[in-house]
């Protein structure tokens, strides 16, 4: 009671993929299933596509004409996956870094070829676990920190393996590990590939937190502007300083022929009559590669992030009410002890991070002040599960709709459909086993 649950309802096919019929569809599976979403529906969550967030004829656009209560949500992963596609495009080292990065993979992928990096990696790290080069995905850009991370972790194991291949009797794997031999031993690619780690060491967990179960729409957007704050405390010349230093000591340990950028001939430009100055020219590698690449990926990131969730940010400010409410709330003494007991019950399902005193104590007065210092930590479900659990949803009829509104905001698309050949019921119905799977255990089958 008080809990908040997600459930899969239908899996439906929408034979027209335009907004008007998406709806008509959403409206056929709420009269079946009996559901009065004109009320009780208070946000709605998907994709960037323009059928769905059209501002006059789009599917939130249609909902909200019915409820103007059900905000829209543009699903935050989705959001966060675009901001690092902004980020790859945005410098020219960076666009080629990871198109060579998917050439590599594509090249490494090969059987035979993976046979001889699984080889290696069983002779210089036979205490490691073994890896594989992962595949790269357009839509889910964490996969391309999934690929870094290997070949980060594996390059000792990927520079004898290409070594061994250029040996080939193949001329297509011998030309190929040759040159993917010259590009990542290049002082640039590894710059490069430590760099984008930090950056997905930073948007990776931000992702994964952001499609976690138990996350709500406030969390998602502190989440988010840590990782803000995070990023631009690297933007400055000392954090680029320790780059340049962890990829050069990155080269030496790996004996790579280049530690260091390749210096080129300064290249003047010839003054034409009446002007005064002449064009300014970087003086060096390294100030180039800081303010074309690494500052200049760092603003378009920090500056993304920024842009794409700032519609998010106007709906934080109207839910802050609820941490300060929180924090504030100043409950009957004779409340906390069946408080303290209702939030360890809720604890189990809601993954809640209150931390009420469990000590027992003769002064009643210095109990009370000990719970009230620790209801700062109280999330809302275990407030709302408070307010259902004690029967205050009665006298605090607002508060209850609002935290359940607030409650129910989604962060995330919650199911995507994946294609297949199997029968549109027959999937549906697995669908729906695979998803309540945990009430399915309870259930005695006659």
């Amino acid at each position: 009671m008080g809990k908040i649950k997600e459930r899969l309802i239908a899996l439906e096919t929408a034979d027209d993929s335009s907004a008007k019929g998406i709806f008509d569809v959403f409206q056929k599976i709420m009269e079946q299933y009996n559901i009065n979403w004109k009320e009780y529906l208070y946000a709605q969550s998907y994709d960037g596509a323009t059928s769905m967030q059209g501002q006059y004829k789009g599917l939130k656009t249609l909902i909200q004409k019915e409820n103007d209560k059900a905000i829209y949500v543009w699903c935050f992963a989705h959001r966060l996956n675009l901001v690092i596609i902004d980020t790859a495009d945005c410098s020219t080292n960076t666009k080629n870094f990871f198109g060579d990065l998917q050439a590599l993979v594509n090249f490494m992928r090969a059987r035979k070829r993976t046979v001889e990096f699984v080889k290696s990696q069983k002779l210089l790290q036979p205490l490691k676990h073994v890896r594989s080069m992962k595949n790269f995905s357009d839509t889910r850009w964490t996969s391309h920190g999934r690929v870094i991370e290997v070949v980060y972790s594996k390059f000792d194991s990927l520079l004898d393996s290409l070594q061994k291949l250029s040996n080939s009797e193949d001329k297509i794997t011998s030309t190929g590990a040759n040159d993917f031999l010259k590009i990542i031993t290049l002082f640039n690619f590894i710059l490069s590939m430590i760099f984008m780690k930090n950056i997905f060491d930073i948007t990776t967990p931000l992702s994964n937190y952001l499609q976690s179960k138990s996350l709500d729409f406030i969390e998602a957007i502190n989440l988010i502007n840590t990782s803000i704050e995070q990023l631009t405390n690297k933007r400055n010349d000392t954090e680029y300083d320790k780059l340049l230093s962890e990829a050069k000591q990155f080269s030496e340990n790996n004996s790579l022929p280049s530690a260091s950028f390749k210096e080129n001939r300064r290249r003047n430009k010839k003054k034409m009559p009446g002007e005064s100055s002449g064009d300014e020219v970087l003086s060096s590698p390294e100030n180039k590669c800081k303010c074309e690449t690494y500052f200049k990926v760092l603003d378009q990131i920090i500056n993304s992030i920024r842009t794409r969730f700032n519609e998010s940010n106007e709906i934080m400010n109207d839910l802050a009410i609820f941490n300060e409410l929180i924090s504030s709330i100043n409950l009957p003494s004779q409340l906390h002890t069946e408080i303290k007991n209702t939030t360890k019950q809720g604890e189990g399902d809601q993954n809640s991070d209150c931390e009420l005193n469990n000590s027992s104590s003769s002064n009643d007065s210095e109990e009370s002040s000990k719970i009230t210092d620790k209801l700062e930590k109280i999330k809302f479900h275990t407030m709302l599960h408070v307010l259902s659990t004690l029967n205050l949803s009665v006298a605090f009829p607002n508060l209850y709709l609002a935290f359940k509104a607030y409650g129910t905001i989604p962060v995330k698309l919650l199911k995507t459909r994946l294609r297949t050949t199997v029968s549109e019921g027959r999937l549906e119905s697995l669908l729906m086993l695979s998803v309540i799977i945990k009430s399915c255990r309870k259930c005695v089958l006659i």
